[in-house]
């Protein structure tokens, strides 16, 4: 035989195909036999030559070397074990060989665990295989394959031993029949991985490979199931699935019980569910019938547990509390069938890792879950909420009596005691009530009485309080109290506003207002503590009170601070407004951008609107608080227009050499006037007289027009390029265009006629300065000569005369620059014609003190200067406009 296995690979393979049709026919045969003892020695050969041939096969391949060999052991491995029972009247064959079987195999108990643990090898086993398989890797392959003919063989004799000690013969059937599937399909598995080999990369086959191994896991869990205790615990698994589909019913129906009764059926339940659990996790150390009797007890436990559940929720009073008691049940359903999965797989594999671990705590949850509704259902009680409510009140006003050298309330003695006969006229009704409905179990008005009793002793406790104050401050022997460094009932109040306060600061509803509201609360209340902490702090004499006044008031100033800052969120400011400009900057851009795309196949309809709805913006109302002077919306606008002008004038040079470009000029003149527009509508209201700026808003209106004209012709030439008449009346276009820009630019100097004398006067007083620089100079060196004998008296009075007109001048400037153009250019031009006459009297009048006194003469000369120079600072201040230099001036007219 070993000379045969060694002449070729191949036919050990032929060798291992004859073993399955001998098996196959051989149990073909028992069933044709009609004598029991020769269907009896048949079946014992068969599994004789069956075991024979696997180890034949084993030692060819331990001989040949060749990994491929371990599938075809494998196969034959699987299929000697799989003696499935036959049908017909050979079953009674199948249950003597049970009973025979019976003697040579191990207990139940040790076959179901040799067959839980031996499933999860299997199952480990074809994971590698088909791993290994889909990877084309035949040695290991060839080992996996092997490993799981050998967990193959474990398994089936297990199942067998299963089937052969159990008593019940249908049972014991599903057994074998869940096992020949599992033969069955791992056998197809080792036959497709075989084939897997061929071709690794087979889409195809790696798709057969995967369903044939989802079928054999799918039957190696209904073998599982068919151990002793299994079904049951899935039955169990079952009902409790079922019963709880009661709490997904929308509303529950009324309770036909008293409270009283449903809390007794709830608590007795809950207390045989828990001994249930109990006695679930005690059964997985014992035997699968122990697991099965306890399963189907936990079942029935929980089904009663659950309806008296219900029957507790229907006692809440309130939706919320019924809810509440609904999720519960719902938590302890969860947490029963995660005890019974628990104790399942410890019945399988006692073993496993962590098992034992896993159902404990599924156990504690259940009982943590029945304890959670027990205390919910007692919270939820009648009455139950009255009782503690008036504890809590109790145990407040309790204090009262304790301490009674404070008011309670602003009340009198005599209201006093007509309140504490009166709560305790209500007191003994209350009393009365609790007791008789107690007695009745009435829970709803033992609950009403509850309140009542509970306010009527609060007013009785409140009235005797302030009545024993007001006793003992009648008393002749009482001393007065000192008042204290601070206020505690003032720092109450503020705590309690404050807190009210930043709760609504917190809410996401609050509106602007209600925020606003809020955080002024705070901050007069932080304001108010902080002032009492001060006060605290400079009439204590403790150092150490002294310096926690101090730093609390610190604190209480430092979070009002950074609370206000907070809403006020002045850091993000600057991001946000960089964010929107960005914002508004690309989506321009994207305007810019389609309105080329559309202007270069003559689409100019958009520009034209952009065009006419920002001439429409000029007939809107003005702006009642410009932001800038009317010269910074005109160096605006003359920007705008001068570059308007220069894209007209490229447009003319366009039409002629390249028509195409003319859509970019258009779209570039569209988003020039647009500007121009919205700082032309400034400039007007800033504009003074408002003659001026009803001027310069139709002239930009015009401008409007033309630029319409010139961007429709740009767009009719871009249609038809090579239209001479087009051309002539886009080229009259830009003509009109440019006489429009030098219209607005006109009217802007029109409404700067103040800003342009003050100009001209501060360069004509500028040569005055350097023209007494010279006379100074002279006067120094001595040659300031006087002429036909003039004397300084001569000039004196005109010298007078012209200081006061000037000082009458500068008025007039001041004021002319914080009222209209007309009178700023007035100003300007008297202010400088008057310093002309005042520069030429004084040199006149220090000529005539002679050169023999150089130094009077050039102490009287500088004066001129100094005036000169302070009429032309304020003249050129003027220069920049009316409205923000009228303060300036007035204070630098002073040197004047």
């Amino acid at each position: 035989m070993a000379e045969y296995l060694n002449l070729g690979k191949f036919k050990v393979t032929q060798l291992s195909s004859y073993f399955e049709p001998l098996v196959l026919a051989a149990v073909g045969v028992v069933s044709k036999l009609m004598n029991h003892q020769q269907q009896m020695n048949l079946l014992d050969q068969t599994k004789t030559l069956a075991e024979s041939a696997l180890q034949m096969l084993y030692a060819a391949k331990e001989g040949g070397g060749n990994p491929k060999v371990d599938l075809s052991v494998a196969l034959g491995g699987n299929l000697c074990q799989s003696q499935r029972a036959p049908p017909g009247g050979a079953c009674h064959i199948w249950e003597e060989r049970w009973k025979v079987d019976l003697v040579s195999l191990p207990q139940l108990e040790k076959c179901a665990q040799d067959l839980g643990s031996t499933s999860k090898a299997v199952g480990s086993s074809m994971a590698q295989l088909l791993t290994c398989a889909a990877q084309g890797n035949e040695d290991y392959t060839g080992v996996a394959a092997r490993e799981t003919a050998q967990a193959l063989k474990t398994l089936a004799q297990a199942a067998r031993g299963v089937a052969a000690s159990t008593g019940d013969p249908a049972g014991a059937r599903a057994m074998l029949d869940s096992a020949w599937d599992v033969m069955e399909g791992s056998a197809l598995l080792i036959q497709e991985a075989k084939e897997a080999l061929v071709s690794p990369g087979d889409a195809e086959s790696q798709q057969r490979l995967a369903q044939v191994a989802k079928a054999v896991s799918h039957s190696l869990n209904n073998c599982v199931n068919c151990l002793p205790g299994q079904k049951d615990v899935d039955v169990a698994l079952k009902s409790i699935g079922e019963s709880s589909k009661k709490l997904l019913v929308e509303s529950l129906p009324p309770s036909s019980k008293s409270f009283q009764e449903a809390q007794s059926e709830l608590n007795q339940a809950a207390a045989d569910l828990n001994q249930a659990a109990g006695e679930v996790v005690h059964s997985t150390r014992g035997q699968s019938g122990e697991l099965a009797a306890a399963s189907g007890k936990f079942s029935e436990d929980f089904d009663e547990f659950l309806d008296a559940g219900i029957e507790m929720a229907g006692q809440a009073q309130t939706k919320e509390d019924q809810i509440q008691v609904i999720g519960n049940l719902k938590n302890i359903s969860m947490a029963s069938s995660k005890l019974l999965l628990a104790a399942k797989s410890l019945s399988v594999d006692p073993g496993a890792p962590n098992a034992k671990n896993l159902l404990a705590a599924a156990a504690r949850a259940v009982t943590e879950s029945i304890n959670q509704l027990i205390t919910l259902c007692t919270q939820q009680a009648p009455g139950q909420k009255e009782c503690d409510n008036a504890l809590r009140e109790l145990e407040t006003v309790k204090e009262m009596l304790e301490n009674a050298s404070e008011p309670v309330s602003d009340q009198s003695y005599f209201d006093c005691i007509e309140g504490v006969m009166e709560n305790s006229k209500v007191l003994g009704e209350a009393m009365a009530g609790i007791s008789q409905n107690a007695k009745t179990g009435d829970l709803p008005i033992f609950g009403e009485c509850v309140g009542v009793a509970s306010k009527a002793l609060c007013g009785l406790t409140e009235a005797a309080a302030q009545a024993a104050y007001l006793v003992g401050i009648s008393d002749p022997n009482s001393q007065a109290g000192q008042q204290g460094l601070v206020d505690p009932i003032q720092f109450a109040r503020a705590n309690q506003a404050i807190q009210m306060a930043c709760q609504n600061l917190v809410d996401p509803a609050s509106s602007p207002s209600q925020v606003l509201s809020a955080a002024t609360i705070v901050a007069k209340h932080t304001s108010a503590l902080c002032n009492a902490c001060r006060i605290a702090s400079s009439k204590t004499a403790n150092p150490v009170a002294k310096r926690h006044f101090v730093q609390s008031a610190k604190e209480v100033a430092n979070s009002t601070a950074n609370l206000v800052k907070t809403i006020k969120a002045s850091h993000t400011h600057d991001a946000i407004l960089e964010a929107a400009q960005l914002m508004k900057e690309a989506v321009d851009d994207i305007m810019v951008t389609l309105n080329e795309a559309a202007s270069e196949v003559g689409m100019v309809g958009n520009m034209v609107d952009s065009i006419a709805e920002a001439m429409s913006k000029l007939d809107e109302g003005t702006l009642s608080d410009p932001k800038g002077s009317f010269v910074d919306y005109q160096t605006t606008v003359v920007k705008f227009c001068r570059a308007i002008a220069v894209t007209a004038q490229e447009m003319m040079t366009k039409a002629v050499t390249n028509p195409e470009e003319l859509g970019g000029l258009a779209s570039q003149m569209t988003t020039d006037y647009g500007h121009l527009a919205s700082q032309g509508r400034m400039a007007a209201a800033t504009a003074e007289p408002e003659e001026i700026g009803f001027q310069i808003r139709t002239r930009v209106q015009e401008l409007g027009h033309s630029c319409i004209f010139l961007v429709q012709k740009a767009g009719a030439l871009q249609i038809c390029p090579t239209d001479a008449y087009t051309k002539r009346e886009l080229i009259e276009c830009t003509r009109a265009v440019s006489e429009k820009v030098s219209l607005v630019l006109s009217a802007l100097q029109a409404g700067n006629k103040g800003t342009q004398a003050c100009i001209t006067a501060a360069s004509a007083v500028s040569g005055i300065i350097a023209d007494l620089d010279t006379t100074i100079l002279f006067a120094a060196a001595g040659t300031l000569n006087a002429e036909n004998n003039e004397s300084f008296a001569d000039h004196r009075e005109n010298i007078l005369k012209t200081a006061k007109a000037l000082v009458e001048d500068t008025k007039l400037l001041v004021s002319g620059a914080a009222s209209s153009q007309e009178r700023l250019a007035q100003a300007a031009q008297s202010s400088a014609s008057t310093i002309t006459q005042l520069a030429e009297v004084v040199k006149l009048g220090a000529a005539s003190l002679g050169s023999d006194d150089p130094e009077t003469q050039s102490l009287s000369t500088p004066v001129v200067p100094e005036e000169a120079c302070s009429s032309a600072f304020l003249l050129a201040i003027g220069s920049f406009g009316l409205q923000e230099v009228g303060n300036h001036m007035s204070q630098n007219s002073q040197p004047c």
